[in-house]
This record gives C-alpha cells, sequence and structure tokens, in this order.
C-alpha cells in the first residue's frame, strides 16, 4: 500500500527507493525488518519487538531452480516474475506477519540506505526456498508518477 501525504513531513528523512535494476548485486547483504513471526525454541512466535535480519539477495535465474525438499521449484511452478527477487540466508528469512515490510541495501550510514524490496511472500520461514519480495525498482517509474498527480 503507498498513502499519498497533501503536505511534506519534516519529522524523518524519507526512503529512498530503488531505481536501478542493477542493484542489488548477486548475493549482497540486505536487510529485512518485519514484526513477523520468529522461531524460538522449534516453535513460531509473534516478537514484542520489530526485528531485523541481514539476508543475501538471490538472482532469479538461481532463485527459480532451488528445490523444495518436495522436488518442486518456483520455475517448475511458474511462480516467480520479473516483479520478484528472493533473498536469504542460512537459517535467516522473513516469515509470517512480514509481508509489507521493507528490504533494504544499508548504505554507509543511515542516510544512504536505499529500499530495494517489499516483502511479499515465501513459502517457509528460512526453508529452502528463498523469501520472495516486490522488485522496488521494477514499479519505481509507477511510484514516481502517483508523486505528480
Amino acid at each position: 500500500m503507498i498513502i499519498k501525504l497533501n503536505d511534506t513531513v519534516s519529522v524523518v528523512d524519507p526512503v529512498r527507493i530503488n531505481d536501478s535494476a542493477d542493484v542489488p548485486v548477486e548475493y549482497e547483504k540486505l536487510t529485512v525488518v518485519g514484526w513477523g513471526a520468529v522461531i524460538q525454541g522449534g516453535q513460531l512466535a509473534l516478537p514484542d519487538i520489530l526485528q531485523e535480519v541481514e539476508v543475501l539477495y538471490v538472482p532469479n535465474d538461481v532463485c527459480e531452480l532451488i528445490e523444495h525438499p518436495d522436488g518442486w521449484t518456483l520455475q517448475s511452478e511458474d511462480f516467480l516474475t520479473q516483479d520478484m527477487m528472493c533473498a536469504k540466508d542460512e537459517g535467516k528469512d522473513a516469515c509470517y506477519g512480514d509481508s509489507g515490510g521493507p528490504l533494504i541495501l544499508r548504505g554507509s550510514s543511515p542516510n544512504d540506505d536505499v529500499q530495494v524490496g517489499v516483502t511479499s511472500w515465501g513459502v517457509d520461514c528460512a526453508g529452502a526456498i528463498p523469501g520472495v519480495y516486490n522488485r522496488l525498482s521494477y514499479v519505481y517509474q509507477w511510484i514516481e508518477d502517483l508523486k505528480i498527480g
């Protein structure tokens, strides 16, 4: 969801949105932020504080071929489209309840951070298949056009 404000906000700096299809690069570190479930003692639990975890960008051509333990892939199910991107690391991922949260490429300072994605969906939390995110560079011009109207 995008909320369009009538006036500018001066309390916080706006998030920079990625406009380049070349960002991120293969296996670059990204940060997922959200209130979704965490795994504690083998069980899913909802956190009391905002969570963040570092994951790695997995290019679509690699992501779509990663095999689920049941033998299928995102390619075989035709689940991955150009406006999506994948990210995960061993035992790290977005989880249930994180949808809509940011996927961020951290810069050298918070002012250099760039939001590259929005948490969309996944198969299992930190399972074999990486988490899937909406790719903001794909819809960047649409977002910019909203500012004009």
